[in-house]
């Protein structure tokens, strides 16, 4: 804006400098007129694309600063959800409740995070149950057999890319991401979360789904314990 101020300044002193030379009867030849108005409107053209690109790189940092805010704010929503899902699974533990519900309530618990996608737990071992919140699915054996033998989490976007997931594809499962739950090094169950709708699982999702799994044990452990004392 200042510039443009600038060549609008210039211009008017120019153009009051031919009217005085005008005036004195020192008319120049009419090809300096043309040059002089050519030069005039080319710097208008020059600064108004100089002008239009500031504005465009102003615009683009305001996008990207808007982009970042609402990034930083869902962060805070899903930290605050967690939180909450977190508060309402301890809540269970120390209660005398059966093993069905304490898959239960963890499943809705975490329904809170992954609203639109299918959340399921299953046990392993001695208590061979599970839990399914959301569009059915049906985890294969041999994933299962395979999570036991390579205890690590697992995310997978693109399901059908996958030959080893194709029992998942099939089911309509576009993505998913799996943690284990453990008991003195040994699992005692699986968590995941399924999506039928393609949505693109991250890191951050993965490491919010281990930090749910990590109580889950204990819980799943108290429920195994009070059942035996019955």
């Amino acid at each position: 804006m200042l510039l443009r101020n600038l060549v609008f300044f210039v211009v008017i002193l120019y153009v009051f400098a031919l009217n005085l030379l005008l005036f004195l009867n020192k008319v120049f030849s009419p090809i300096f007129y043309f040059i002089s108005l050519t030069l005039i409107v080319a710097f208008f053209i020059i600064v108004d694309i100089v002008h239009s690109f500031h504005i465009k790189h102003q615009l683009q940092s305001l996008q990207r600063e808007n982009e970042k805010l609402r990034l930083t704010l869902m962060d805070m929503e899903t930290e605050t959800i967690l939180l909450h899902t977190l508060t309402d699974i301890l809540e269970t533990f120390g209660e005398e409740i059966s093993i069905e519900d304490v898959l239960d309530k963890i499943a809705e618990s975490v329904k809170n995070i992954f609203k639109q996608e299918t959340v399921a737990l299953q046990l392993m071992g001695e208590t061979f149950k599970k839990c399914v919140l959301g569009k059915m699915v049906e985890i294969p054996d041999e994933m299962l057999g395979n999570v036991v033998l390579k205890p690590r989490p697992i995310l997978v976007n693109n399901t059908s890319s996958f030959q080893e997931y194709n029992n998942l594809a099939r089911q309509g499962v576009t993505s998913f991401i799996i943690s284990t739950f453990h008991h003195k090094r040994k699992i005692t169950g699986i968590m995941g979360i399924f999506s039928f709708n393609n949505r693109v699982f991250t890191l951050k999702d993965l490491e919010l789904l281990r930090m749910v799994a990590a109580p889950t044990s204990l819980l799943v452990e108290n429920a195994e314990l009070f059942e035996k004392t019955k």
